[in-house]
């Protein structure tokens, strides 16, 4: 690799990244109403009169070039719509703002296949409003060169590089450069070894690298005589940060159809989305210790060879991905070939001919890949190969079928439930909630929610399986109660209405859930407690004698105190209604054990083979009766005894 950006001058190295954005509050704006202090706007218009300095329309200059030249630090030039064909690059070298007279980019300027359109380098330069397109260069950007600078609401379209080695088609963007806000469509680096970059190019020095924010990459291509052409869409060299970008419909000839990170660089809170690479890495691959994506869409990818949605061939990471619908040879979703990690990612309905959703070929002695609070499921025609026990290190996994080589701590083994949407969020109820670690990197379904969320409300927090973290404030019918909340009581998140008050225990279920009580547990209203029971149920079952009602007392006469029926679940005023047991025995010689149950409340049941002490009872049985109480329960033999007890 070719780190060109050793030219750019010393000074240059200690500039901010706040310098930048000084630069642009100077320079944006359709209109620029406002005027610095000392500062000169001058006019661009095919129709000028130009006449030096161009300081109106009616004097405008002719040519960019020839306003360039009249500017100094701190000038605006305003180019009226046109198409400016030019002989020789717009070089920038000082904090000059040159920008189009409308957001629609009307101003086209225009290398004529022949020369590269800017090169940039100052801190301050700013870039915006153009259509920059037929770019050419032999060496690197075909487009822009930003060594230092700002390009903001441009679209970069149509330009080329042909070199043995190609870099940048549409824009090279230095270690201090900046590109935001554009649409970088249809360039293209050609060559005889290796080229990178076809629509955007991102080089990192000293610590410094370029930032791309809000960009649209779509349509660019990569191509070289070998395979060695890499980062159909971006690449990324020793540094680079890349965050809201749109990649889609890229090519590599090489690797990283989508993007390509060699040596670091982050992505950040993007989609990849149909592009492809002829060898490997369809949306992205990662090379000499790779980099980091971070909550990115890597969507209907596809790579000839190996890693049809990401391929670890040397190290990276990604977190918080949704890898979905992406197809190679080898590895669908995922191909890990040395080292790499997935930290709270998805990978679901990818494809393969061998590891639909991941491929691993790590050996013994290399860095296993590792996946941690991951999701493979759904993936055809099987979700995973192992290429042996060292290959791969997963824990806090949700994954399916059970493996020998499962190495790692809480792999749970089944398919997650997710929204049928495609959003590859959890559905409520789905076994990744909670199912995770103390430690993760999911997205915030909500930003507002917890982080980890207690998304299913019993009490324990972590973070969930999977990219999504599920939030505690998801209300899909808008009643007031979380979806999480009404499934962990009701088993359903629909017919429970908020007025009802299911326990009848004087609250509704809208009260009960924002007082963070039981709603379908009378015992759990949260009024006070008066003599060993609850305001509500006494008001429940004793309406209009409910607090002179004693705990001791029998009102049904059937053997069991007002406190025995509250814990039981029973009615303390129907004689009927008491805490009982029956055992039948099956023809096969299955018993049948059955009794009343009441919500929220579990049931042991304890067999034994002789009455000589309580002690000689042994738990065979025990049934949680939450969310849904069961009215009787099949029981294998264990004695000749039976004792059957309630906890609340």
């Amino acid at each position: 690799m070719h780190n060109k950006f050793l030219r750019a001058k010393g000074e240059m190295r200690d500039c901010l990244r706040k310098a930048f954005i000084f630069g642009v509050y100077v320079g944006l704006g359709c209109g620029f109403a406002s005027q610095l202090q000392g500062q000169t706007i001058h006019y661009v218009a095919l129709s000028g009169g130009n006449i030096f300095p161009y300081t109106n329309w009616s004097e405008a200059a002719n040519t960019i070039t020839g306003a360039v030249a009249a500017s100094s630090n701190g000038d605006v030039i305003l180019v009226a719509d046109g198409h400016y064909l030019l002989t020789a690059p717009v070089v920038l070298t000082n904090s000059i703002t040159l920008s189009g007279t409308n957001e629609a980019c009307g101003a086209l300027v225009d290398g004529q296949n022949s020369v590269r359109c800017f090169e940039l380098n100052h801190a301050n330069a700013v870039v915006a409003n153009l259509t920059v397109q037929k770019g050419y260069a032999t060496d690197y950007a075909g487009g822009l060169d930003i060594v230092a600078g700002m390009v903001t609401n441009c679209t970069i379209v149509s330009n080329r590089v042909d070199a043995a080695r190609a870099d940048g088609g549409g824009i090279c963007l230095g270690p201090w450069g900046i590109l935001t806000h554009s649409r970088v469509r249809y360039n293209t680096v050609t060559g005889s070894l290796d080229t990178v970059g076809g629509g955007v190019s991102v080089w990192g020095s000293g610590g410094e690298y370029g930032h791309v924010y809000s960009t649209e990459i779509s349509g660019n291509r990569a191509y070289s005589d070998s395979t060695n052409s890499l980062g159909g869409g971006i690449f990324f060299y020793e540094g680079g940060l890349g965050e809201a970008l749109q990649l889609e419909n890229n090519i590599a000839q090489g690797a990283g159809g989508g993007a390509m990170l060699v040596r670091g660089g982050l992505l950040n809170d993007s989609q990849l989305i149909r592009n492809e690479a002829v060898t490997r890495g369809g949306g992205i691959a990662f090379f000499e210790v790779g980099g980091q994506i971070v909550d990115c869409d890597v969507v209907s990818n596809k790579a000839g060879n190996v890693g049809g949605g990401l391929d670890y061939f040397e190290g990276g990471s990604a977190s918080g991905m949704y890898c979905v619908s992406n197809y190679a040879a080898k590895g669908g979703g995922a191909y890990f070939s040395s080292g790499g990690a997935a930290t709270n990612c998805t990978f679901a309905y990818n494809s393969a001919q061998t590891g639909g959703g991941i491929y691993t070929t790590n050996a013994p002695a290399t860095d296993p890949g590792r996946l941690h609070a991951s999701i493979v499921s759904f993936n055809q025609p099987d979700n995973y190969f192992f290429s042996s026990a060292f290959s791969q290190f997963l824990e806090y996994c949700l994954i399916t079928p059970s493996n020998a080589y499962f190495n790692g701590a809480g792999v749970l083994i089944g398919e997650p439930t997710l929204l049928a949407d495609g959003s590859g969020r959890l559905q409520v109820g789905s076994l990744g909630i909670d199912q995770g670690s103390s430690s993760g990197a999911p997205r915030r379904e909500d930003l507002l929610q917890d982080y980890p969320a207690d998304a299913n409300f019993d009490g324990t927090t972590l973070f969930d399986i999977g990219a999504f973290e599920f939030s505690n404030l998801r209300d899909s019918d808008s009643d007031g109660m979380p979806d999480g909340w009404v499934y962990r009581y009701f088993g359903q998140i629909t017919g429970v209405a908020t007025n009802d008050d299911t326990d009848g225990d004087s609250r509704s279920n809208l009260a009960e859930f924002e007082n963070n009580t039981n709603p379908i547990n009378d015992l759990d209203d949260g009024w006070a407690w008066l003599d060993g029971l609850p305001l509500g149920w006494r008001s429940k079952y004793f309406p209009t004698n409910n607090l002179t009602v004693q705990p001791g007392d029998d009102a049904d006469n059937d053997g069991m105190s007002n406190l025995e029926e509250a814990i039981a679940g029973t009615n303390p005023t129907n004689e009927a209604s008491y805490f009982n047991l029956s055992v039948l025995k099956e023809a096969s010689g299955r018993l049948l054990l059955y009794w009343t149950g009441a919500p929220d409340r579990t049931y042991h049941v304890h067999g034994a083979d002789t009455l000589i002490s309580t002690n000689s009872f042994n738990k065979i049985h025990s049934l949680p009766s939450s969310p849904v109480y069961r009215d009787l329960e099949y029981i294998p033999e264990g004695g000749n005894f039976f004792r059957l007890s309630v906890e609340y």
